[in-house]
Order: structure tokens, then sequence, then C-alpha cells
């Protein structure tokens, strides 16, 4: 199975008996958004799941970034303490590939939350270090959406049990002008769980609440999906198509082409699972993390491929657990623990380590570029849950690798 009409009926069984889509409106005044500035409603959004764009997300204040109190002069944080203490919503980088650059600005895409958060999600594109330039507002109690945003466009996901799911889209020079597909995968799937934007059309996961995810390729223009046809997980752009992971038996790492169906590159081994990939965004090489069954976990890496013969796999270094990985020009950026966070030469596996500012743990990398490196970090108040940060290191400051591969 390579594609899927986006009109496929979707299974009204699914649906909770208390909602008639006739009565699927939201009635919800403007002046109930708590982010200040401008806000207009997208006329085109689905009745249950009603959207707003920010006229000016120029508003929304930069991140506040700071010098670390660890007193190196390569390091600044900052705590998205707007929010309240006790939620991790006051910075939620949101997706499978939350960050974009344009013209060597790196942009993420995030959940911002207010003081007062109770019917909305705010979604927000902004420069890491700099202005925001796009806001949406979601309605969130009959509402779950998906934001992603990328140098192709931006890409909402929708699902209500009133209407079930739709996909929008808006080009990044308007995004007041988004239009809507009610579009599902197969009919038992229902939220989005990635939206990422690509040449054409939308790179989604997609899933069934608590149990399965797929992935697919959203055509723009003939509105439907390509896929492989079976369970699979953490789309990532290569070339025409995408690399994904494959709930199969072996697992696979497979390329997906354009058409849909897919092709197999890598097979665990007996007893080793794939935990996460991704593409360099500079070089196309593939990047993943292999367990082998007794907490090894293996970095590897091969040149770009779509078929499993032209897959030149290489070992770069092993750790005890990898959970993601960000990957530019030949290095990639790893959180090793909560303490500790790494940068690795693809070439050789040498790398450098990071240290934690005091109050922060490591969540998971960015970004990087030749200049920095950017993580999400969470910081705990007495206990109780963390409000999510992020931290930034200046690479020049960094001098040559001193970690070893670990091989």
């Amino acid at each position: 199975m390579g594609a899927v009409d986006a009109s496929t009926a979707q299974d009204s069984s699914r649906l909770d008996a208390g909602f008639d889509a006739r009565d699927a409106n939201v009635s919800v005044d403007a002046g109930e958004l708590d982010i200040p500035g401008e806000w207009e409603k997208i006329q085109a959004s689905p009745g249950s799941c009603p959207l707003w764009t920010l006229r000016d997300a120029s508003v929304i204040p930069p991140l506040p970034w700071k010098a670390c109190a660890n007193g190196r002069p390569d390091c600044r944080f900052f705590s998205a303490d707007w929010e309240e203490r006790g939620v991790v919503w006051g910075f939620m980088p949101w997706g499978n590939d939350p960050v974009h650059e344009r013209s060597g600005d790196p942009r993420v895409a995030y959940v911002r939350g207010t003081r007062h958060q109770s019917k909305f999600l705010y979604f927000v594109s902004q420069s890491i270090e700099g202005q925001a330039h796009v806001a949406y507002a979601a309605y969130a109690p009959t509402c779950a959406s998906m934001f992603g945003a990328s140098q192709y466009g931006l890409a909402i996901g929708l699902y209500s049990e009133a209407e079930g799911s739709f996909l929008g889209f808006a080009p990044l020079a308007s995004p007041g002008a988004m239009t809507f597909t009610k579009a599902a995968i197969e009919p038992t799937l229902d939220a989005f769980s990635g939206t990422t934007p690509v040449a054409n059309g939308i790179l989604v996961e997609q899933v069934a609440f608590g149990s399965r995810n797929h992935a697919a390729r959203f055509d723009l223009q003939n509105k439907t999906f390509y896929g492989p046809g079976i369970l699979s997980e953490q789309p990532v752009k290569l070339g025409e198509g995408f690399i994904a992971l494959m709930a199969t038996s072996p697992p696979v790492i497979a390329y997906v082409p354009p058409a849909g169906g897919y092709q197999p590159l890598r097979r665990a081994a007996p007893g080793h699972q794939f935990f996460t990939l991704t593409v360099d965004h500079d070089t196309s090489a593939i990047v993943w993390a292999e367990d082998d069954g007794n907490e090894n976990m293996t970095i590897w890496t091969s040149p770009a491929a779509t078929t499993e013969a032209a897959m030149q796999p290489r070992r770069v270094a092993k750790l005890r657990f990898v959970s993601k990985i960000a990957a530019r020009n030949g290095v990639i950026a790893i959180k090793v623990n909560d303490n500790l966070a790494r940068l690795i030469r693809l070439s050789d596996g040498l790398g450098w380590d990071l240290p934690k500012e005091d109050g922060l743990e490591f969540s998971t990398p960015l970004w990087l570029t030749e200049e920095a490196v950017w993580f999400l970090a969470s910081r705990r108040y007495n206990g109780g849950f963390p409000f999510n940060s992020g931290i930034r290191y200046a690479r020049n400051a960094l001098g040559p690798p001193t970690v070893p591969s670990g091989l």
C-alpha cells in the first residue's frame, strides 16, 4: 500500500456518541486569548477546532537568554518562568523536527504557555535568539493539535471527536491564509504527532491514541498520503522521500519513495532495537542509534542511500543511552544523561562534553551550527514539575575534542 486518498471516509463509529458534527462549532470570544495583540480568526478552520493567528507576532517577547551562573563565558540559558510554576508548557518545542533555519537564523516551533492557560495552545515560530515570526492559538478543550514550521511553510494537524482529523497548510508569508483538508492516513487513526512541511507536502505522523503510529507524506496538490502502509514512526526527510523506523520483524530503517511503499535500508540484528534516527541537514548522512538489548547503544552513520545495497553503515560511538540526535555538518548533539550533553564528530567518534548549568537538567538537543549548540533543558522548583528551559554553548570555546568514542 503506497498511496491513500485523504477523502477516504473516516470511521464514524469512533466518534463519541455525545458529539454531533452539526453542533461541533465552538463559540469563543477572541478576548479570551491571553497573549496580547491583534488576533484574527482563521475562518476556514474546523468548527470544533477553531484557530486564530496573531497579525504581528513580534509582540511576543524574545526568549530571555542570560549568562549562565557557572561563570562560563560560552554558556547562556533561559527559563520559561512566564508559565505557572509546576507546569512544563511554558516552552515546549513541538513535533519531530522543531527547528529550521532561514538565512542562517535558527527558528524553533514551540508551544508557549501563559499564566492563565486553560482553553488554548499557543503555537509560535520564533528565532531562537530573536523575535517571534508566527503565532497561532488553537482551542484545546475539544481539539488535539500539532504544529510544524520549515522553510517550506506552516502546517497544523487537528483532531476532534466531533469531526475527525484535518491538515492545514499556509505559506510562511501568509500565516492567516491557511487551508484545511479533512485527512487521515487510515480511518482508525486519531491525532497527528508530527506535521513538518516539505516541498509540495507535509511529512506527518498520526497515531491511534495510546497504541500505534503511522508515518506518511501528504501531497498538497492531490490530497493523497504516500507512506509505507505499515506501522512506522520518526519520519525524516531524505531527498524527495523520507526515512522512518518500521515496526517489522526484525525492525528496519527504511526509505519511503515519493510514490509510497518502502525499501529496507538497515535491518536490526537479533535482539537489537532502533531507538532514534535523523538526517544530517548539511551532508544528508543518515544517523541512528541501535541498542543491543544489554543497555549498550551504538551510534551509526551511513552516506545517504535509498536502497539496502547502497548503505555503508559505520559505527561512530558507543554510549549507555541515546534518546534523540541533532546532526549538522558532520557533528551530532546528544544528551548523555540529565547532567551531561555531548557533541560527537561523525568522522572519528571523538567528542566534546558539555556540563550542565547549576539547577538545570538536559532534556534533548535542539539545533547546532558552526558557532553554537542549543539544548532543551528543565529546571525544578522545590521538587515539583520542571519548567522547560533552553541552554546554549558557543562552539568556538570548546577547543579540540577530548572524549573518546567508546568503541
